[in-house]
C-alpha cells in the first residue's frame, strides 16, 4: 500500500471513533506512556500539541510540564523549532491550525522524544502528512530515545518507507491489550478460549505470543467453514440458516459453544467478511461481528472495519480482546 492510500484508509478508519472513544484511547495510551521507564527517567521531554486526528495531549501536557521539562514542536518555515511549555506559557494558533508555544526557542538538550504520526508500524516505521518536518528534526538527534504515539487503528502490519524516514525505537498503542487480558486472567485464576472465522486464529496467535500464557487460554477451534461452526461448536445450522453466518445469533452460539468445550471462564468469538470479496448490500466487506460469552451469558457487538483484508483481521482481534477485557474488569 503506498503512502497516500494508508493516509486515505487511516482517515476514514479515524471516521469509526467518535471523539469520546479518541479520548478514552488517548487517556489509555498515555497512562501506558508515563508508566514507561524512559519516561519515568527522562527529565527533558519533547511531546506535542494534538490535531484531532492524534492522541489527545492537553491534560497531559498540563499534569506534566509543573515536575518536567516539556517541549513542544512549532513550525516555522519547512522546521520543527521546538519551545518550552512553562506555566506562564502563551499560545497562539500554528500554521497547521494547532496550538503552539509563543516562548523563544529552546535550546537545550532531550532525554525523549515523543511523536505522532498518521501511521506506524511493528518495526517502528512512521508516516506523518508528507512534509518531513519530523524526520528532518529528528535526523539531528538521533542519540535520543524515541517513541511514537498513536490509535489501535493507526497501528498497521507495514508502513512504506523511504530512505530519509526516521524510525521510531517504540511505539505505544493499545494494540497489545492482549497483554492486559493475559494479566487480569492471571491475577484472577481465569482461562479463556477463542472461535475463529474471519480472524482465522489470529486471537489465538497474540496470545501465545506471551510466555506464560498457557496459565490462561485454553485453545482454540478455527471454524472457518460453516460447517464447522455446527459439528465443532454446536451452533445449529438452522441458525445459521436463518440468520447467516455473519449474525448476532451464530457469534453468540460460537462464543457460548468454544466456552463450554475448552470449560473456559470466558470465550470469544468472531465472524464476518474479511475481504476482498464475499460481501453483500445486508453485509458489506469489513462487517464482523464479535461476542464474549460468561457464565451470565453473552455480549456481542457488531463492527465494519473497511476493505482492506488484513486491517480487518488486526482490528477484529483487537476490539475482541477489548470487549473480552472490559467483561474481565467488570466482573
Amino acid at each position: 500500500m503506498e503512502k497516500k492510500e494508508l493516509r486515505a484508509l487511516i482517515k476514514s478508519l479515524k471516521k469509526q471513533h467518535t471523539k469520546e472513544q479518541l479520548l478514552e484511547q488517548s487517556e489509555q495510551i498515555l497512562a501506558k506512556l508515563e508508566q514507561h521507564p524512559a519516561f519515568i527517567a527522562a527529565q527533558r521531554v519533547m511531546l506535542y500539541s494534538a490535531l484531532p486526528d492524534e492522541v489527545q495531549t492537553q491534560a497531559f501536557l498540563e499534569k506534566w510540564h509543573l515536575s518536567k521539562t516539556i517541549i513542544l514542536p512549532t513550525v516555522v518555515g519547512d522546521d520543527i523549532i521546538p519551545v518550552e511549555y512553562g506555566k506562564d506559557t502563551a499560545f497562539a494558533v500554528g500554521d497547521f491550525n494547532i496550538l503552539e508555544p509563543q516562548n523563544e526557542p529552546y535550546t537545550g538538550g532531550f532525554d525523549l522524544i515523543v511523536v505522532p504520526g498518521v501511521a506506524f508500524d511493528r518495526q517502528g516505521n512512521r508516516i506523518g502528512r508528507g512534509r518531513g518536518y519530523y524526520d528532518r528534526f529528528l535526523c539531528q538527534h538521533l542519540e535520543v530515545k524515541r517513541i511514537g504515539i498513536c490509535f489501535d487503528f493507526q497501528l498497521v502490519e507495514e508502513v512504506p518507507t523511504e530512505p530519509l524516514d526516521i524510525k521510531m525505537d517504540e511505539v505505544i498503542s493499545l494494540f497489545d491489550v492482549e497483554q492486559e487480558v493475559f494479566e487480569l486472567l492471571r491475577q484472577r485464576h481465569q482461562t479463556f478460549a477463542s472461535a475463529e472465522s474471519c480472524t482465522g486464529g489470529n486471537i489465538a496467535h497474540r496470545i501465545t505470543l506471551i510466555p506464560g500464557s498457557s496459565e490462561v487460554f485454553r485453545g482454540a477451534a478455527v471454524t472457518y467453514a460453516t460447517p464447522t461452526k455446527t459439528k465443532v461448536l454446536g451452533v445449529p445450522a438452522e441458525t445459521i440458516e436463518q440468520f447467516t453466518v455473519v449474525s448476532r445469533q451464530v457469534v453468540e452460539g460460537m462464543a457460548k459453544g468454544v466456552r463450554d468445550l475448552m470449560e473456559s471462564d470466558y470465550g470469544v468469538a468472531t465472524t464476518g467478511v474479511a475481504g476482498p470479496g464475499g460481501g453483500s448490500e445486508q453485509t458489506p466487506v469489513g462487517t464482523v461481528w464479535i461476542g464474549v460469552a460468561t457464565k451470565e451469558g453473552v455480549v456481542s457487538e457488531c463492527f465494519n472495519f473497511g476493505t482492506d483484508r488484513s486491517t480487518v483481521i488486526r482490528r477484529a482481534t483487537q476490539e475482541a480482546y477489548r470487549m473480552l477485557r472490559q467483561q474481565i474488569i467488570q466482573k
